[in-house]
């Protein structure tokens, strides 16, 4: 069998609507609860709620998933999260230039979370942790 074409989601969530965030995305995008993986941001105010989204469902607003909802990827070896906008201000910060060939040492990033916010490029320190829904 053939893997499953799916696209990774992270919806920001704050501390006091984390359950029902994740019963909501639960519902919505017809996954487990158990499917979701949940990051704390540094700070501890933030929750990263993450999880992938069968290909059929990718063409969802991601609003109609929970406010807050991006796509993401990741590199599972060092628990990054990272938008694609983000790893390229990240690669133009260091050398000046978007360039598709620069190899990022990922280690320096490991649990961290590499967006933008305001056009700004943003690394924050993430923590996965178990929530019970």
């Amino acid at each position: 069998m053939g893997e499953v074409n799916s696209t990774l989601l992270a919806s920001f969530v704050g501390r006091n609507d984390i359950q029902t965030a994740i019963r909501s995305i639960s519902d919505r995008v017809g996954i487990s609860t158990k499917e979701i993986e949940i990051f704390l941001v540094e700070g501890g105010t933030e929750y990263i709620v993450v999880y992938n989204v069968a290909a059929d469902k990718a063409n969802l607003k991601f609003d109609a998933i929970w406010k807050d909802t991006i796509a993401l990827h990741r590199k599972k070896e060092t628990n990054t999260l990272f938008s694609l906008n983000a790893l390229n201000s990240l690669i133009s910060s260091k050398i000046g230039k978007v360039n598709t060939k620069y190899k990022i040492d990922w280690t320096e990033y490991t649990n961290r979370l590499l967006i933008l916010r305001r056009k700004r490029l943003v690394i924050l320190n993430i923590e996965k942790v178990e929530i019970i829904v």
